[in-house]
């Protein structure tokens, strides 16, 4: 029983997959097609269905397709302001929600789409923490290590990026490789 089910949620999740792509495709196409009201029009239904969408997946996939497009909705002048701070609340939401569950992969996923809406430091430095989080949540230490680089590539990634935080930075940076080295 156990099998089937873990079979069932294998194909669910496939399905879901490839109904992604097509939604993906479709909407790409859509929206490259369109200008003016008719973008308007489609973009309304289409945010509408991002914010209402319950399952963390299809609001993941949908969200990155809307930061896809988004460029070309400001071109059309499609004001995005309050629907990008509602996604930002929900996203938010879901970044604590799966830090707990220490769910940091796909935590990761929402950081990416919210370090494309805030643009910041705290957010690209909560990103490069989790994989410190994720290192402490393994045993193994090969995995661990993994982990712990990821961090110190991302560290090393944004020095510079960010007036006045480069010694800040440097002391996490060499604080990671002290402690991966110690391991």
């Amino acid at each position: 029983e156990d099998t089937e089910k873990g079979d069932r949620e294998k194909m669910d999740n496939l399905d879901l997959a490839i109904i992604s792509s097509k939604i993906f495709f479709k909407i790409g196409f859509l929206f490259n097609s369109l200008i003016g009201k008719e973008l308007k029009e489609k973009y309304d239904f289409f945010i509408s269905k991002i914010l209402r969408s319950r399952n963390e997946l299809v609001f993941l996939r949908l969200a990155e397709i809307f930061f896809l497009f988004k460029e070309k909705l400001e071109q059309n002048k499609i004001d995005l302001t309050e629907d990008i701070k509602k996604m930002a609340v929900i996203i938010d939401e879901k970044i604590k929600a799966l830090f707990q569950q220490k769910l940091f992969h796909f935590a990761r996923d929402y950081l990416r789409l919210l370090i494309e809406i805030n643009k910041d430091y705290d957010t690209e430095i909560l990103f490069i923490e989790s994989y410190i989080k994720e290192s402490e949540s393994r045993d193994e230490p090969g995995v661990k290590i993994s982990f712990l680089q990821d961090a110190i590539k991302g560290y090393q990634k944004i020095l510079g990026k960010y007036s006045g935080k480069d010694d800040d930075l440097k002391k996490k940076y060499f604080s990671q490789f002290i402690t991966e080295l110690n391991n």
